[in-house]
């Protein structure tokens, strides 16, 4: 079932009884309900509510050349500026694992 076909289910209860227009399926953060499946793209408060990076750093991994680790791929879509998942996650997952210190009064 094709990603739209399958929100057409969701929003209707039946099946492909309401069309949507292309720009409503390709443009909408909630394309996924969570749980479901996994996003492709959300827009930008999302990614930094799933991610923990500011919007800055957002931009600044956006800029890191072609190839770099961490780097997170933009996408828009009319006026409104998507975040590739997939590449966030690579972004998350390139981070080194922190070294965590006993403290001094242990």
């Amino acid at each position: 079932m094709h990603p739209h076909e399958y929100k057409e289910l969701l929003k209707t209860g039946s099946d492909r009884s309401h069309k949507a227009r292309p720009a409503d399926v390709v443009c909408q953060d909630d394309f996924f309900r969570p749980g479901l499946l996994e996003a492709w793209a959300a827009r930008l408060p999302r990614a930094m509510e799933q991610s923990g990076f500011s919007r800055s750093e957002i931009y600044r991994r956006a800029g890191l050349p072609e190839g770099t680790p961490g780097r997170i791929v933009l996408l828009k879509c009319g006026k409104t500026t998507l975040v590739d998942m997939a590449s966030l996650r690579a972004a998350v997952a390139s981070l080194p694992k922190a070294t965590i210190r006993a403290s001094r009064n242990a």
